[in-house]
């Protein structure tokens, strides 16, 4: 959602998930190729989607940059940003349950519609596996918290972003990038929001098995 209201701009490049393995894959069938270098992949990605301001812009997740990692690409050294923003969410456990969802669902978007089916995998969604993945969510605020804390510039949560009505977070971007704040912004997300009613009762649910009686 955050990205997608700075795509909008067309100031701040294309924050997609560029850096996502299922897209690097992609690209390569878009191609032709059986595998690219992540430079030379970073470098056509750039070429393409960096905006007129002079900006390019990525939307990457802790545990993506992670695989990377493990294959001996670290992002921020070979990229080099000029800066780096970090959006939490505060609540956890609704994190965790949407995460839960998309995992069985295999529908990270709002903008997929879940099937029949899909939606009857989402019933027997369990507490234990919205509690993994609160755990999974927890070693990566550590993670962040021992690796990648002194690298950012900036860290906003998610629930303040969505009740701010002066966009503050966003003009703070702009402020810190030399960029006039476009006077046409408005930080109306393409994507709706992906929990129905029947999600935030599961979430509730959750919370009062947690806290007890």
């Amino acid at each position: 959602m955050f990205c997608d209201i700075l795509k909008k701009t067309d100031m701040l490049g294309r924050p997609e998930e560029w850096f996502n393995l299922r897209r690097v894959k992609a690209y390569c069938q878009v191609k032709g190729i059986e595998n690219i270098s992540f430079a030379a992949y970073a470098k056509d990605i750039m070429r393409h989607t960096t905006s007129s301001t002079g900006v390019f812009g990525v939307n990457f997740h802790v545990d993506q940059y992670q695989s990377l990692k493990k294959q001996d690409i670290d992002v921020f050294e070979i990229l080099k940003f000029d800066k780096i923003y970090y959006l939490e969410r505060g609540d956890k456990i609704s994190q965790a349950y949407s995460l839960a969802k998309a995992r069985v669902t295999d529908v990270w978007s709002s903008n997929v519609e879940l099937t029949p089916e899909a939606e009857a995998k989402v019933e027997k969604i369990k507490y234990s596996n919205i509690l993994e993945e609160l755990v999974r969510i927890s070693r990566w605020d550590a993670f962040v918290a021992e690796k990648i804390l002194p690298k950012i510039d900036g860290t906003f949560r998610h629930e303040d972003v969505v009740a701010d009505k002066e966009s503050t977070c966003f003009k703070v971007l702009f402020s810190d990038l030399n960029i006039p704040f476009p006077s046409d912004f408005h930080a109306v997300p393409e994507r709706n929001r992906q929990a129905k009613s029947r999600d935030l009762q599961r979430v509730v649910e959750l919370k009062r098995y947690l806290m007890g009686p």
